[in-house]
């Protein structure tokens, strides 16, 4: 027969996959019901939508930057730095953290997607959107897998850039919404299994019930200001010596 531990820690990581799917489902189901409501909303009065963003611009053509920073100031969005390279871009991100970044995907030293590939990953930038001359295919992929919110083709209009702009925050703050669910939801589930194995510790060391080695937990976290989850770590590890 398999252990105690071992029995529930299989019943609770399948009862709670089940609720991980279910939550990812419907999270995603309202999210799909809002997103172009919210994405769209309001595309005709850019000086309120504009209101407070920050943007970072990296653009090696100064009459580009010039274009771009007049429009979005006109709108109401503050340039809070201009780049001429993809690593001047990182590092105007890692001082500002900006709202939007619109990274040229040529430039030198260091070209726009890889730029935006760092700058996702550390997150430094809540949107990314990239400006090409280019909509080859395997540039819009690529900028995709990198975390792209936006992909917009030059030349671009005023109207075409403050929707696009508004369009790819919806969708990043959707995206960093399902993120922060599901980084919760895999916590959670590795603290019950932790506890779900300190239970079964206590029951075999100390012939204890399932409900009183439970009770046992808890007491003891809040006798000692602990969370359960790391009185279970303590317990698990005085197992193993």
């Amino acid at each position: 027969m398999r252990d105690y531990d071992e029995v529930a820690v299989g019943n609770v990581s399948l009862l709670l996959f089940f609720l991980f799917v279910g939550i990812l489902f419907l999270f995603a189901e309202r999210k799909g019901e809002n997103a172009q409501d919210m994405s769209l909303k309001n595309v005709g009065s850019s000086q309120a939508c504009g209101s407070e963003v920050r943007v970072v611009i990296a653009e090696d053509e100064p009459l580009a930057v010039m274009n771009l920073t007049e429009v979005l100031t006109a709108n109401g969005y503050r340039v809070v730095g201009a780049a001429e390279d993809g690593f001047a871009a990182i590092d105007l991100c890692k001082k500002h953290h900006p709202d939007v970044v619109l990274l040229d995907i040529h430039m030198p030293e260091l070209d726009g997607l890889t730029a935006a590939k760092y700058i996702y990953k550390e997150q430094l930038g809540e949107t990314v959107i990239i400006l090409s001359a280019y909509s080859d295919d395997e540039f819009v992929r690529q900028a995709g897998d990198y975390g792209v919110s936006g992909y917009l083709v030059k030349p671009v209009d005023d109207k075409t850039l403050l929707s696009t702009i508004k369009v790819a925050r919806a969708r990043s703050k959707e995206l960093l919404d399902l993120q922060d669910s599901v980084r919760k939801i895999t916590k959670d589930m590795e603290s019950r299994k932790k506890i779900e194995r300190a239970k079964g510790v206590l029951m075999r060391q100390q012939k204890m019930s399932e409900d009183e080695a439970y009770t046992r937990i808890r007491v003891i976290g809040r006798e000692r200001n602990m969370s359960m989850e790391t009185v279970a770590d303590i317990i698990l590890c005085s197992a193993t010596d």
